[in-house]
Parts: C-alpha cells; structure tokens; sequence
C-alpha cells in the first residue's frame, strides 16, 4: 500500500493506529552472475539484439499498463527498427 491509498483509508474514517504502509522490498540491482543473463533471454527465446521492456507491479489503472500497450502499439506501426518484446507480470 502507498501512501496516497493510506490517506484514502483514512478519509473513509479507518484509524490511522491502524494503517500501515509497507515499502517495495525489492533488494536494490545486483549484476547477475556470468552467463546468467544469456540463459534468461534464451528461455525466453529473445533474439540476439532484440529488446525486452518488462512491466512489474499490480494490474491496476494507475500503473500505467495501458499507455505501455499504446506505446508498444506505436513502435511496432512504426516499424522502429529492432525487435521489442513487452512482458508484463502482474
């Protein structure tokens, strides 16, 4: 939950006692180990010199998933030149 949510809930009258955000614990980029990211694109069956954008986060409006459709819609009508894969994992 975000902060913006936590202010929600507290409009709709839920305590603030009882509200509690709890931060992305991602861990912070480590480079994989060697070969390790040949390994990724070949499972996914990337071509050499194809692009992958992926999209992580919760399936909702404000994420933003709809302009990343728009905007791959575009390239792909404009014929940008290289190869683009979208992953989005929700």
């Amino acid at each position: 939950m975000c902060q913006a949510f936590a202010g929600r809930y507290e409009r709709w009258g839920v305590p603030a006692s009882r509200i509690v955000v709890q931060h992305n614990p991602v861990r912070p980029f480590v480079a994989p180990a060697p070969g390790e990211t040949e390994r990724v694109r070949a499972e996914l069956g990337l071509a050499a010199g194809e692009f992958l954008v992926l999209a992580v986060g919760r399936l909702s409006r404000e994420k933003g998933h709809r302009d990343l459709l728009e905007a791959a819609a575009i390239l792909h009508a404009q014929g940008a030149g290289k190869a683009v894969r979208f992953v989005i994992v929700g």
